[in-house]
Parts: C-alpha cells; structure tokens; sequence
C-alpha cells in the first residue's frame, strides 16, 4: 500500500472483505450431527459420560446455524427426541400393563425404595407407579432436557419460534429453563471450537439474525427447506408436546399415576403421613404438561389446542374477554418477504384430554360426601352432635384450603376445591344441619357454635336465607311458650331472651340486618298474640315494681335500674296495643307520685323521656300533666300550711283503749292534738277540672304543730289522672273541719269557677293504735279507718270495760259511715278476714250475715311489727272467677285482694277507648270519602288505627253506628256505607 506524503492531499482508507467467502463443506450438518451430536444425544439419555465437552458440542451446534443449517439440525434433533419419547413412552405403557414391583429400567434413574423415612409405605399398585413414574421417567427426562436445551441453545434461540404471548411452563420448568438459559450463556463465552471450518470473524459475520424471532436466508439459499418449515417450537415446548402427545395415546399410564396419587392424598385425609413432595412434583408435572385441568396457565397447548383446553374448562367458571383476547394474541405470526402470514395450529387429536383436576375433585366430592353420610345421616341429630359436626366441617375445610391446596396443589384448584367441599360437607346436608341446630339458635351460650354455624351457611347459596328463617322460627317457639304461661311473670323470662337474642345477632351473626329484623318479627309475633294484651300490663308492672324499689342506695343500683329500664322500653317497642300499657302505667304512676312510693323522681322523669322518644309527644302528654300536677298541688299546700292562723279540727272525746292518730297528708305529715289521747293521720285526693305540672319530690315530715301542718292534699286534673270509684262516707267531725277548711281556702285562691269532687276511695290514713301488746301504727284506707274510728267513740256513760266489749252491728255500721254496701262489705273483711284481725266478728264466718253479724275491735291483737298495712280485698265470692292474690292465709279459699278488679278495669276502660277511637275514625273516613266498600272501609280503618284490631269488632262497630244513625247501607248494595250528614 502506498505511503502518503506529508504535503499530499488527504486521502480516505478503504478496506475490501475477501472476494470469495470460506466455502463449507456439503456435508457439514451430516458430519457434525452424525459424528458428534447424535453421539451427545444418546449418551445424555442413557446417562453416560460425554466424549466431548459440552462447550465444544455447543460451538458445533452454533457453526451449523452460522452455516444456514438451522432448519435440517432442528428437524434432526426433532426427530431424535420424538424416538427417544416413543421408547420412553413404550415402556411406560408396558410398566403399567405389567403391575407388581416397579424396578428401573435401562433409561431411568435408579431410585431408593418406595417410602420415605417415618412415612407411611406405599401400599398399593398404584402408589408405587406414581413414584416410579415422577422419580424415575419424568424428574429424569426433565433434567435430560435441560442439558440438550442447554447444548442446543443457539439453536433454540435463533431458529425456534416462540409463537404465545404468555409461554408459561409451570414452577418447576420456569425454573429448569432459566438455569438451561444461563448455562448456554456460559458455554457461548467459552473459546472456539479449533475444528470448527469457520474462524470467529467469519461466525459473527454470518450471525446476524435476532435471537429471539424468526431466522430469514438469502435468496437461493435453502428455500425450498424454509418453505417446508412452518413454524418451530421452542425445544422446551417441543419436548413436552411430544411427550405430551405419547401421554394422551396412552391414558392408561396419567390415570394409573393419578390414581396413586389420590389414593396418598386420600390417606392423608384418614389421617396417615405420607409423602408430600411426591405428590406436589406430580401436580407440577400434570400442570407442565397441560393435563392437571382446565385453568392451567396458556403456552404452546393452549394455541395448538384449543379443544383440548375447553374440554378440561371448569364448567362453572367462565372465560374472560382478556383471557380469549390473549389467546387469540397467542396464534404464531411469521414474516416471510415481508409479508404477514397467519399459520392456523395444528387439529386436536380426538381423544379426551386427561384432566387430573377433574378426578382429583370428583374423588373429592366422593370422600367428603360419604364422610358426610357417616357423621351427620338423614336422620335429626342433637345440638352438641351438631355442633360436633360443624367444627369437623371447619377443620376439614381449613385443612384443604389451608393447607392441601397450599402445599402441593395447584393455586387455580384452591377456589374450586373450597366450592367443592363446602357442596359435599355443608350444602347438600343443609337442611339437616339447620334442623339439627333448633335448639341452640335462641341459646347465647352457644354463641361460639351459632357463629361457626353462620359462617358455614354464608358459604352456600340460600344459607343464611334458610338460618334466619329457622332462627325466627325458633325465637317464635320459645316467645309463645313463655308468654303463654300465665302462672309466672314472664318478663324478666322476656329481658333476658331479648339480651340473649341480641348477644347472638351481634356477636355469632355479625348483627346482619336479615337476623335483626327476623328476631324484631318474632318478638312481635308473640308479645301480641298473647291473651288480652298481657304482655303490656306485665311490661308496665315491671316498670313500676322497678322504679318503687329503685336506687336508693348506691351507684352501682343507679345503674343497674338505668340499665334495666333500657331493657324493658327496648321490649315495650314491640307492643302494638300501647294503649294497654299506658293505661296500666299511669294507674301505676299515679300510685307512686300520690303515695310517695317512687324511687327516684329523676327515674321517673327518665322513663316518660324514654316513652315520648319512642312514641311521641302526644303519647306522654298525660303522663307529663300528672306530675305538673303533683308539683302544684305542693306549692298549694305550703302555701295552705302558711296561712293565717290554725283552724284546730274537733277532737274525739270519751276513752279508749286505742290510741288513734290521723293525719291527712299525701307527702307523710303526722298531726297532733296535745289537749287529746286521740291522734290521726289520713290522706286525701281532690280533682279538679284544669291542672297540670311536673314532678314532685314527696314533702319532708314536718313537726306535730297544728291540723293544717299535718294535712295534705293533691289537686289533680281529671282528664290526666285514672278514674277513681266515687266513694261518699261520713267523715269523722276532725277530718271534715279539715276538708271544710282547705276548700274554702282553695276556693278563695282560685275564684274562676273551679270545682272540687273530693276521691275518698283513694285517700289513706295511718292511725295509732293502742293494743294489749303495745302500740302500732295501721297504714289503712279511709274507708277502713272511718271503721275503726267508730269505735273510739267514748260515751258519757261507759267506762272503759264497757268500751272494750263495744260492738256494732253491720247495720249500725252502715248508719255510721254511709258507705255502700259492697264497699262496706269488703272493708269489714280487711279488718276481720285479713292477715290482721283488728276487728272480731260474731259469730265467726267467711261470708258476712247483713241479719245476724256483730263487730267489735279487738284490743288483744298480737303482732311483732310496729307498723301494720292493712290492704283492701274483695270477698271470696266476689272473687269467683277471677285469678287470685297470694295474700290469703288459707289459699284460693281466702279473700284475696282487689287489685285484680282494678286491672279488670283498666281493661275495660282501654276497650272502651278503643271502640271512641274506631267509631270517630270509621265516620271521619266516610265523612271523606262520603262513601265506601266494606272491604276497602276496612283496610284503611286498620291502616289508621294505632291498636290491633280484628274484623269482627269493626263489623260491631259499623253496626252500632248504623243504628246510631251514623252511617248507612247503600240501597243497592249492602256492602257500601254512606256517611249520614
């Protein structure tokens, strides 16, 4: 080459490539291959030592794609392994044709006996092929794989053609196809073959095609070879279609494997240890080779065989569009001159495809479905048997999910394996199970139990449909039957059902709406179905037994009385007919504010609070008008009490034996008259026609002073308070200079024509009585104490013999007090028949003889208490009939006492409120609507009503207004009302 000179023209290197390329040898590919790779094939499969190292044999492999060999070596190599596979294959087939003792062939590895150290032996045929076919066929097959991919990598990278998008091959090839890849790259750093015809330059130069797409030759240049080639797997997917192939014209061998392997996994079921890992390399091989079910993730198979992936399809899972779109994405693309040609995939075979998916879950159903059959049969089991079998159920499932599905299964089978035994265990023994379950649905205690119950019926379809149905059912029964005995108090039976269904609704049926409202129905169903409105009356004595005993003492009983308030207005919420109840709490109230029985005013206030929250102002209005009421009467009196000066009632002369003190006060007060031996004590009630006010805290005690200090009255509106008995008795001159006075003194304050009607029946007095065994105080009734005045009256004439052998006749009695005679009747029965005998009758009776029967006080009362109630009773024969007290000394024989007769009048009065309400809104509507069909008069009186109420008593209404004139039939239709103007 010539020199240039320094001063010359600059001038350009060129450099020329060689005018002829390296010529290579015709029978290059048949050389290398016969001579050399065949040689490395054969001893890699029968597992002997290679005479060439593997760098070298993979130099060889790259000299003849470098030479535009890549098609006939890949063709070659094709062929080579499918015999291999076909030989493989055949003495699979023959193995298992065979049975008996598996022992290792020629072309396997060698394995160490059939069970691993402290686990269970194989123990049957089957158990033994698995192991033989995954230890000695298909670990070794994998591995030999492994090297001849690794051996023909360049190959594989250059000519194969990798037609899915998402090639996937399973754990355990993913991982062997990595370590092949880097150990291709490995041996492609290494130095070059010196026998290659090719030196490195030439190489690099010819080696110009992409790794990873379709290889394209010269023009002339073994063109007919590519047009017979159309497209090339990746060896990997090579091999496992092939020997994938040679497993479906065989399916006796997949099905003797799997075979053996559910039989280890149905052992493990029964309890035995076995060999996991043998069972999870199974499931991966089924799963490389796209037989392990329908979900398997898509490669080569899912495109070249579509049928065959349906067919393994999970009937009840649907594929995506995603899904389908990437499979169509799948299909192999090839360029050839630039032009796109799709290549359609080869036809199905048309055998069914092996699925082990599918025999795993139907061997699956079939254990748990007979397992089912044996613990939990057709016939009703007990509550502990069924608990009993929802923990199995629980377990069973944990283990599968949990453990099985996680260890050596496939992830798609988790889903469908859960769904599976949840069938088998809890779904098809549903009904079963609920009717089992009846007894615990209403027992708190079993709250553990009820929460795993629901948790397994949420798994299957209408579960928790059929579970509230039952557990509503079940809150009915045991609703009905405590209601309906009457011999006890049902409501804290009630309290504690109603705290022992919310404890389960919350904490075992995660306070799902369904079960709340199932438990609200049943309540409902059975507070108001339950005889005349009991449970209203019961819910309203509860009320007032708590609130007289109430919290007087500590903390603590604050609120405990809070707390069990909350729970009777929570049961009150479920009374439809709250008319009932509030008829019967207001009789109870009045009681309380009028006798000063209350525990506390603050609860009582608390409670009314509580009332109008649930139903509304207009509910509590009277309620709220009675203690407004109380609180002016209060005032009323201390003003009474400072006025002016005493007006000193006429005292009670003559002498007696009984030393009486009377005093009228509703809020306690005692009066004294120094100058006599006589003292009482009384209470009185007015009514009044307008009134109102709040709470009232009772009156402290004040110092005997005079009759106006010791008197007490209340000023009660009418239309606030429960109607009261008129009673009219001739008062004793003490208390009737007493009455006298407060009237005009009332009178005066208030001149705007307001009257007063004096309610003796419910006025008390608390007298002091001087007996042979000491003195005692009688917290009695006015009616009674009016009685037992009589006799300390003290004539001139008599001495005090005489005034203890004082008697009078019923008539006399009659004279003396003007009260009626069933009053009268059953006062004197208090007083001689009653725990107490203050008074003697002659001659001794039950019944009283208007004729013949004498009274006389009985100064020789023996009794260990200071303080004596007397209380009011009705005679045995007016208490026929009617349930009994428990006051009597001598059973149902004995008088009992009256408090039967005023809640018999509660009711009535409720009833006949009741049939006000019907009639108004019966005429309102057809006032409306002028006029209107009986069915749909009917239905919108129901509608409107604010109490139960049945047909028949509407129809009994209808006519009564019709003969009132209220509303007439139609002329041609008697089924339609008018309203009359």
């Amino acid at each position: 080459m010539e020199q240039p000179k320094r001063d010359a023209t600059e001038r350009k290197l060129v450099i020329k490539s060689f005018k002829v390329a390296p010529k290579i040898p015709s029978n290059f590919l048949e050389t290398t291959w016969n001579g050399r790779l065949l040689h490395a094939l054969n001893a890699i499969h029968d597992e002997k030592p290679c005479e060439e190292s593997y760098e070298r044999l993979y130099r060889a492999v790259e000299d003849v794609v470098v030479g535009n060999f890549g098609n006939e070596l890949y063709e070659k190599l094709r062929q080579c392994l499918e015999a291999r596979t076909e030989a493989v294959a055949k003495e699979l087939k023959e193995k298992c044709l065979q049975g008996g003792s598996f022992h290792h062939g020629s072309s396997f590895k060698k394995t160490s006996g059939n069970s691993a150290g402290g686990l269970s032996a194989f123990s049957s045929e089957e158990e033994q092929f698995l192991k033989f076919f995954v230890d000695d066929v298909w670990e070794t097959r994998v591995k030999q794989m492994m090297l001849i991919r690794s051996l023909f990598l360049y190959l594989d990278r250059t000519t194969a053609t990798v037609f899915t998008k998402n090639a996937s091959l399973g754990a355990s090839s993913d991982a062997a196809a990595d370590s092949a890849k880097e150990g291709g790259r490995e041996m492609a750093t290494g130095t070059n073959d010196p026998t290659s015809p090719l030196d490195d330059d030439e190489r690099r130069r010819r080696s110009g095609t992409d790794a990873v797409t379709t290889t394209t030759t010269t023009p002339g240049s073994r063109e007919s070879s590519n047009k017979e080639s159309s497209f090339k797997l990746p060896l990997w997917e090579l091999s496992v279609q092939q020997f994938q192939k040679q497993m479906d014209a065989n399916a006796d061998v997949l099905r003797k494997a799997a075979s053996g392997c559910l039989r280890l996994i149905e052992r493990e079921r029964e309890g035995e240890k076995i060999d996991r890992t043998l069972v999870k390399r199974f499931t991966t091989a089924m799963e490389t080779l796209k037989r392990y079910g329908g979900g398997s993730n898509k490669s080569f198979s899912s495109s070249s065989f579509p049928s065959a992936v349906a067919s393994g399809q999970r009937n009840s899972k649907k594929r995506s569009a995603e899904e389908e779109e990437e499979e169509e994405e799948g299909t192999m693309m090839m360029v050839d001159d630039n032009k796109q040609q799709q290549l359609t995939p080869k036809s199905p075979p048309p055998l069914l495809v092996f699925n082990f998916e599918r025999l795993f879950l139907e061997n699956t159903a079939r254990f748990y479905a007979k397992e089912s059959d044996k613990r939990f049969g057709i016939t009703k089991k007990s509550a502990s048997e069924c608990a009993d079998y929802l923990k199995h159920c629980q377990t069973r499932l944990n283990e599968e999910t949990l453990d099985r599905a996680e260890s050596y299964l496939q992830p798609q089978t988790k889903l469908v394996l859960t769904k599976t035994v949840e069938k088998a265990l809890i779904q098809d023994k549903k009904l079963e199970i609920i009717d089992s379950s009846d007894e615990m649905l209403a027992d708190s205690a079993k709250v553990e139990d009820l929460k795993r119950l629901y948790s397994l019926l949420s798994r299957v379809p209408d579960g928790l449909k059929l579970l509230r149905d039952q557990f509503t059912k079940r809150l009915k029964f045991v609703g009905q039957k405590t209601v309906q005995d009457e011999a006890a108090d049902c409501v804290d039976v009630l309290l504690r059902m109603k705290s022992s269904v919310d404890d389960i609704v919350v904490n075992a049926f995660e306070n799902q709406r369904q079960f709340s409202e199932g438990a609200k129905v049943a309540f409902e169903m059975f507070i108001n179905t339950s005889k005349n409105n009991r449970i209203a009356e019961l819910i309203a004595k509860f009320m007032d037994e708590k609130l007289k005993k109430g919290n007087k003492t500590s903390l603590s009983t604050e609120k405990d009385l809070d707390e069990q308030l909350n729970k009777a207005v929570a049961l009150f919420r479920f009374i439809q007919g709250k008319d009932v109840f509030e008829a019967f709490y207001k009789k109870d109230l009045a009681k309380r504010l009028l006798f000063s029985k209350s525990a506390s005013i603050d609860a009582e206030r608390l409670v009314v609070g509580k009332l109008r929250s649930e139903c509304g102002a207009n509910f509590t209005t009277r309620l709220e008008g009675m203690f407004k009421d109380v609180d002016v009467s209060r005032d009323t009196v201390r003003n009474y009490r400072n006025n002016a000066t005493n007006n000193t009632a006429a005292s009670v002369g003559g002498e007696t034996k009984a030393d009486v003190d009377m005093n009228a006060s509703v809020a306690e007060g005692v009066d004294e008259d120094k100058s006599k031996r006589t003292r009482k004590k009384s209470t009185s009630i007015i009514t009044k026609e307008e009134g109102g006010g709040e709470a009232l805290e009772p009156l402290p005690p004040k110092p005997p002073m005079t009759n106006r200090e010791t008197f007490s009255v209340n000023i009660l509106t009418a239309g606030f308070w429960p109607s009261a008995a008129k009673l009219d008795v001739v008062l004793p001159p003490e208390l009737q200079s007493l009455r006298d006075d407060f009237e005009s003194y009332y009178l005066e304050q208030h001149n705007n024509g307001r009257r007063l009607a004096w309610q003796h029946s419910t006025s008390t007095c608390v007298l002091k009585v001087k007996f042979a065994s000491g003195t005692k105080e009688l917290a009695v009734s006015l009616a009674q104490a009016v009685i037992i005045l009589a006799f300390n009256e003290n004539d001139d004439d008599t001495n005090d013999d005489e005034q203890q052998h004082k008697q009078f006749t019923y008539k006399e009695l009659k004279e003396k007090t003007n009260i009626p005679d069933v009053e009268l009747k059953r006062t004197l029965q208090s007083l001689y028949g009653g725990k107490y005998r203050v008074l003697l009758k002659t001659p001794m009776s039950k019944d009283i003889d208007e004729a013949k029967d004498a009274f006389k006080f009985n100064f020789n009362l023996q009794e260990k208490l200071v303080r004596l109630k007397i209380s009011a009773i009705q005679s045995s024969t007016q208490a026929s009939g009617k349930k009994r007290g428990a006051g009597g000394e001598n059973g149902g024989d004995h008088p009992t006492t009256m408090e039967e007769d005023e809640n018999e009048a509660v009711r009535e009065s409720v009833r006949a409120d009741r049939f006000h309400q019907i009639d108004a809104m019966i005429v309102r509507i057809l006032k409306t609507r002028k006029k209107l069909p009986h069915p749909e008069l009917i239905n919108e009186v129901v509608a409107k009503l604010q109490f139960p109420v049945n047909n028949q008593d509407l129809k009994k209404r209808i006519e009564s207004l019709i003969d009132r004139e209220y509303v007439e039939r139609d002329k041609d239709d008697r089924d339609v009302y008018h309203y009359v103007a």
